[in-house]
């Protein structure tokens, strides 16, 4: 369901001078569809048609959101996120906030911190301060 083990890598991009803005973009942009669904622990034909496409499918989210937030909802500080996100957005919904905050600009981090959550029963200060800044 959440693969704790794996590290996201999408952000850790050193491209050649060589390589136009657009390719990058696009080169990003699966590496992030692929983290994700890495985290999630999707594979197969799901995966190679996810990666294909040019979006996440929602039904995707729908599916693995709500059992994550279940697992996560004694987090005071992951709720904290979850709600800071989802203000972003003029709502209080904290499994919104919990999709959103596995969007581009966040993942790296929340996913840092789920990964601790679930492994260690904590969150490093550190790595939820960042996950603060970066959603403010």
């Amino acid at each position: 369901m959440y693969n704790t083990n794996y590290e996201c890598r999408y952000k850790d991009n050193n491209f050649d001078d060589n390589i136009k803005d657009e390719d990058k973009f696009l080169i990003q942009d699966y590496l992030y569809k692929n983290d994700f669904l890495n985290i999630f622990c999707i594979n197969g034909k799901e995966k190679i048609n996810i990666l294909n496409s040019n979006i996440l499918e929602y039904n995707i989210i729908e599916r693995i959101i709500p059992e994550l937030y279940i697992k996560l909802n004694n987090s005071h500080e992951l709720k904290e996120c979850m709600k800071l996100a989802a203000a972003k957005i003029i709502s209080e919904d904290e499994e919104l906030g919990l999709c959103l905050l596995f969007s581009y600009d966040y993942m790296f981090f929340t996913h840092k911190c789920i990964c601790s959550y679930l492994n260690n029963g904590y969150i490093l200060e550190n790595d939820i301060n960042t996950l603060k800044k970066l959603i403010n």
